[in-house]
């Protein structure tokens, strides 16, 4: 799901709108987001507020590469979201509810770094 989907379910849930049962996510749940653009950054703490077990953030750059501001970047981190870097998501099984996730761990290069 996008990150945007899941934004708004929980705005629907908080507002009544939605019952907390028809939510996707629940207490103690692993949550793997990927990307970390602003919106992924507040799915992110928006997962370790609800009770999210782990929180991980997998991005296919470095973390100078980063595209969120660095106050989110750097709020997320003091809220305990994980940050796996230059890793490049291949394959995911399961769609409905993520069950395994194949990456490949890429190498940084100079055109990474210009």
């Amino acid at each position: 799901m996008t990150a945007t989907y899941f934004l708004r379910m929980v705005v629907l849930a908080d507002e009544g709108k939605l019952d907390e049962s028809e939510t996707i996510l629940h207490t103690g749940d692993n949550v793997l987001v990927i990307g970390a653009g602003n919106v992924a950054m507040d799915a992110a703490r928006t997962a370790v507020r609800r009770g999210a077990k782990n929180v991980t953030v997998v991005f296919n750059k470095t973390e100078a590469e980063i595209s969120c501001y660095q106050s989110e970047y750097q709020a997320a981190v003091a809220e305990g979201v994980q940050f796996k870097f230059l890793m490049q998501p291949m394959a995911y099984f399961n769609k409905k509810q993520m069950r395994a996730l194949r990456n490949i761990r890429r190498q940084s290069t100079a055109l990474d770094e210009t």
